[in-house]
């Protein structure tokens, strides 16, 4: 891909919003929604930016007046000139945020959004060859319409996504992102007194996912090209489609899963795993990750028509002896299965994680075996 090294153009630059870091938040989520994201600075030095998905990672509830926007701030590459399209897209999908600090010289000009990666990726043609099942984290997490906001949020965070789908009985009713459960919370919160505050975090917490969620949900078929789905998140100003295989959910293609896509395809994942998110503390377990990844690799191979492209894994220490780990394996006929774990130990963590990618990578067998589908994806 040689154009994918390419150096950031300038147009790609975008305005946005900055604010100190005891700037209370309750006051700077109309501009995030407006721009995005905001730059948080500590007096005249860069200190993070912040999004509602910054906001989300922080399991924010309660946003009050006292929490200082910096409390949810996230430090994250700062991009520049010398930046190559490709490292760029690679920074976006270690972040997870919306928009990117773009400097010149020693000043923040403004923020690069990922409208514009998408936009490079598209009219690259970085991702020409695949089509939307093949990118797509799977299975879908869903709810029944009836169910309240507060087991919702609590389904979001145990199977760590951040869209959850409500479900009228078999039918998909809409799809609920758990940055609309924070700007709830933080509205009505903003300015309540504490117990004003408990009243109203109970009431929106009862709440029916149904009354809530958005029901103006967009899908793609899973067989049509991933650039026709980049198209409509560009088209619709949206994070996220919806894949469907005869009507049925079968998954979901999100921005990250695009980027981890082309990050994957860039580095030449000959060797199958990818792995993201060491700090100086997890590095030197690096070698024993990529070891156990590659027997859950060879482990899913000996199913024979599932057979694995690749494996990322990202790992987070947020707390000392705590580990929150994502997993995602590409099946090269079948989608992509995500899961998440989280524990005290590496070797704990890391062995749930995999048991629960090879349990439905099995669950996948069974259903080409027996033939039930059910709501599943069959893969070709």
């Amino acid at each position: 891909m040689p154009k994918a090294f390419e150096t950031l153009p300038e147009e790609f630059v975008s305005q946005t919003k900055m604010c100190d870091y005891k700037t209370p938040l309750s006051t700077m989520m109309g501009k995030i929604k407006s721009h995005g994201s905001v730059i948080v600075m500590k007096g005249k030095e860069y200190y993070g930016l912040v999004d509602d998905r910054t906001i989300a990672s922080k399991g924010a509830i309660k946003i009050n007046e006292k929490f200082p926007a910096g409390k949810f701030a996230k430090k994250v590459p700062m991009l520049d000139e010398a930046t190559s399209i490709e490292k760029a897209i690679h920074y976006f999908y270690n972040s997870g945020t919306k928009a990117l600090p773009f400097t010149e010289g020693n000043k923040i000009k403004g923020v690069i959004k990922r409208e514009m990666m998408l936009r490079a990726i598209l009219s690259l043609h970085l991702l020409s060859n695949y089509n939307a099942g093949y990118a797509m984290s799977s299975p879908v997490v869903a709810i029944d319409k009836d169910s309240t906001v507060a087991q919702a949020k609590s389904a979001m965070e145990s199977h760590k996504v951040n869209k959850i789908i409500a479900l009228s009985g078999s039918k998909v009713y809409g799809i609920l992102a758990y940055s609309d459960i924070i700007a709830g919370f933080a509205k009505l919160t903003g300015r309540a007194t504490t117990e004003k505050e408990r009243t109203v975090v109970n009431k929106i917490s009862a709440t029916k996912v149904g009354e809530v969620c958005q029901t103006n949900v967009y899908r793609i078929d899973h067989s049509r090209p991933i650039e026709e789905a980049i198209k409509s998140m560009i088209e619709l100003d949206i994070s996220s489609l919806l894949v469907t295989k005869s009507d049925k959910p079968v998954g979901i293609l999100t921005v990250k899963d695009l980027f981890e896509l082309v990050v994957s395809s860039a580095t030449g994942v000959q060797e199958r795993i990818f792995i993201s998110g060491l700090d100086a503390r997890t590095k030197e377990y690096e070698d024993e990750i990529r070891s156990e990844l590659e027997a859950l690799a060879d482990r899913v191979d000996r199913f024979g028509r599932l057979k694995t492209d690749y494996i990322s894994l990202n790992i987070r220490s947020p707390r000392a002896k705590n580990y929150e780990m994502k997993g995602r394996l590409s099946l090269a006929k079948g989608g992509t299965i995500s899961s998440a774990a989280f524990g005290f130990s590496i070797e704990d963590t890391l062995k749930k994680l995999t048991d629960n990618i090879y349990n439905e990578v099995r669950r996948k067998k069974e259903i080409i075996v027996t033939g039930k589908r059910g709501d599943r994806e069959e893969p070709e």
